[in-house]
């Protein structure tokens, strides 16, 4: 990025144009104009624009009741600074223009009598990228082996598949968001990317300040949307209660046309290199104890504020933990039939696991493994189409919302460090620890072996009480099972806790969604690719085990 900004011009009279383009262009920036409002809306929807400079008079240069600029100052993207250029001095226009609204926002940050000549033109621009776009060009920024923008694109769901002229945009829309989010910095270094399920991207950076290196740090970015209102949702659930040692946002959010990104940084003692859990799961280094350890420093001290913001439900509350889950995820009644075709696809599919699997009438399934053969419902149907009892909520709190592997992240210490806040607010007390079951089952257990994985199934769903071992009976001695065990076992004494029962029907109503969730959507993010299959079909399974479990219960 070779200059100092990207400026749009908008003025009826051509020869303004010319004249404003031609001298910012001769000052270092990067000029478009356009001749009407109509115009200037499609460009800054379009292309990236750091400042626009506005001609009150856009319709009618002689019609004092004409300030169509003020109203495109208006309509444009808030996050785009905007000067007022004109030749007619009016008190109450630059008061209108200048007063900040009720939020505190004003329409424009600087307005210019075109009499005053270029260079008071010059100093308000100058002046508006320093204070307002803070525009860092002159920092230097370094890859990692294998890391490029267009890598961090890839990371996008929006632009995966697309055309090679979309990903070239979005290639430089991230380095314009970078190179704002970081306007102090000399010189940035990207380190790795975090891959995760949503469609935004996360990468490890860190930040020099001359010859000072500054701590690493997290940039998240993607659909500008979807950036905003995580932005919001930190604001709202987690600064508020942002400890001592903590993830914490830093700065505003800035945007471009289509993207968005926001910088958190590691507020205290943070030893070591951070992965993510899936990766700190699964290293043969690491004991099962440290990772029970790592679960407890999470859900008692990371989660722990918000969850003591736990409370019964009120009356609009009150409502079904399938109603909770058909929203939080979502389940909505666009998506049955996806999961059904998805069950379909299980049942008479040509993967070798399917022969286990046989549908028995609209709503049941005939499961053969180990000898023998069950009946189970069918867990869409149970779930998403029949009128099955669900309970209520005995408890709700603040919840992250999205509590899987890759939204977690772990120090030397096997200390836990959050990120990712978009889906965080109220929700039922158990879903956090319910959907990091669902990741150790369907996504860090690496054995190809369905049997041994329905025989983890059969020691977790069997137990009418959360505090009940969990003793997997499996002919081979497989250390994944053991693992899996021992961290599910402190999983469910974390939720005794927190819910404050060992009643697991509410548990296990929760981890139902998630299986789902796991069935539906399922990639290979840990592990080769011959982990795929078995996965999903271990999510198909528990889901259809844990609704009988649900359904022999409600019998009784």
């Amino acid at each position: 990025m070779r200059n100092k900004g990207r400026v749009l011009v908008v003025d009826n009279n051509p020869k303004v144009l010319a004249s404003v383009g031609d001298f910012l262009k001769a000052n270092g920036y990067s000029v478009s104009t356009a001749d009407s409002p109509q115009q200037a809306l499609k460009l800054t929807q379009e292309e990236i624009v750091h400042l626009a400079i506005i001609d009150i008079r856009l319709t009618d240069d002689y019609d004092e009741t004409d300030v169509s600029g003020l109203d495109l100052a208006a309509t444009l993207d808030p996050a785009i600074p905007k000067i007022i250029l004109t030749a007619y001095e009016d008190i109450n226009l630059i008061i209108r223009s200048l007063s900040p609204d009720r939020r505190g926002t004003a329409l424009a940050v600087d307005f210019v009598l075109k009499r005053l000549g270029p260079y008071k033109l010059l100093e308000a621009v100058e002046k508006a990228f320093r204070s307002k776009v803070r525009l860092n060009t002159r920092m230097e920024i370094t890859w990692e082996k294998g890391l490029s923008w267009r890598v961090l694109v890839e990371e996008l769901k929006a632009y995966r598949g697309g055309d090679e002229s979309e990903k070239r945009k979005a290639e430089e829309e991230l380095e314009d968001l970078v190179v704002r989010l970081l306007d102090r910095a000399t010189a940035l270094k990207m380190l790795r990317v975090i891959s995760g399920r949503g469609g935004c991207g996360v990468v490890i950076a860190r930040p020099s300040f001359g010859r000072v290196m500054g701590e690493d740090m997290v940039i998240k970015f993607g659909p500008r949307k979807t950036v905003m209102a995580e932005f919001a949702n930190y604001k709202r659930w987690v600064e508020p209660f942002a400890a001592v040692r903590s993830t914490q946002l830093r700065g505003e959010p800035v945007r471009t046309p289509h993207l968005g990104a926001i910088k958190y940084s590691f507020v205290g003692e943070r030893p070591g290199r951070l992965v993510h859990f899936n990766d700190y799961y699964l290293r043969d280094n690491v004991p099962v104890e440290s990772i029970a350890e790592t679960l407890r420093y999470l859900f008692k001290e990371c989660c722990g504020l918000w969850y003591k913001s736990k409370r019964k439900p009120g009356d609009r509350e009150r409502i079904p933990l399938d109603v909770w889950y058909r929203k939080q995820l979502p389940f909505q009644e666009k998506h049955v039939k996806e999961l059904r075709d998805v069950v379909e696809g299980l049942v008479n599919g040509e993967q070798p696991l399917a022969r286990h699997f046989r549908r028995q009438g609209p709503d049941r399934l005939e499961v053969t493994l180990d000898g023998e053969t069950v009946s189970l419902p069918d867990p869409v149907h149970f779930a998403l189409v029949a009128k099955s009892s669900f309970p209520v909520p005995s408890l709700v709190a603040i919840t992250h919302g999205d509590l899987n592997g890759t939204n977690i992240l772990v120090d030397g210490e096997g200390k836990a460090w959050l990120i990712d806040f978009f889906k965080t607010g109220w929700g039922p007390v158990l879903r956090d620890l319910a959907e990091m079951e669902s990741v150790v089952k369907f996504e860090l257990l690496q054995t190809d072996d369905l049997l041994a994985r329905y025989a983890l199934e059969k020691a977790s769903l069997w137990p009418r009480s959360l505090k009940h071992p969990i003793q997997v009976e499996y002919p081979s001695r497989l250390a994944g099972l053991g693992r899996a065990a021992t961290v599910i076992q402190q999983l469910r004494a974390l939720a005794c806790d927190v819910a404050e029962t060992d009643d697991p029907r509410e548990y296990y109503t929760s981890f139902l969604f998630y299986a789902l969730k796991e069935m539906a959507g399922f990639k290979p993010r840990v592990g080769a690719e011959r982990h795929f299959s078995v996965g999903q079909y271990h999510a198909f399974l528990s889901a259809a085990m844990v609704c009988e479990t649900l359904e022999r219960w409600g019998s009784r």
